[in-house]
């Protein structure tokens, strides 16, 4: 009985350690949505100044920013799945948070 609350003790302290250790390694994606008519550039001061915990992954939609040569769209529908197509391309397994800002807010919502 006392061996096996000593063994069960030390399980607990070396998980403890364990999860201490992940918690400190997993960075979390941050995928950020901007305005209607903004691009992933709004979140480049977020970027600089994130912590290391963090990955801020800019969003940018079909027409905006760095896709400038892609065709605009109109239809929120469209949008939210050219985004959760966007985020599939990006994800790597972290956890992970979204992060909207006006429409942004109401793609996250969608999403």
């Amino acid at each position: 009985m006392l061996g096996e609350y000593i063994i069960n003790n030390q399980t607990v302290l070396i998980y403890k350690k364990l999860l201490q250790k992940m918690r400190k390694e997993v960075k979390m994606n941050i995928y950020c949505f901007p305005y209607a008519g903004g691009s992933s550039f709004i979140y480049s001061e977020l970027r600089k100044k994130a912590s290391d915990k963090y990955r801020i992954v800019p969003m940018e939609y079909p027409g905006h920013g760095l896709r400038m040569g892609e065709e605009l769209s109109d239809s929120i529908e469209y949008i939210v799945d050219d985004m959760f197509r966007q985020i599939q391309k990006k994800d790597d397994g972290s956890p992970f948070a979204l992060l909207g800002y006006s429409m942004g807010s109401k793609l996250v919502y969608l999403l």
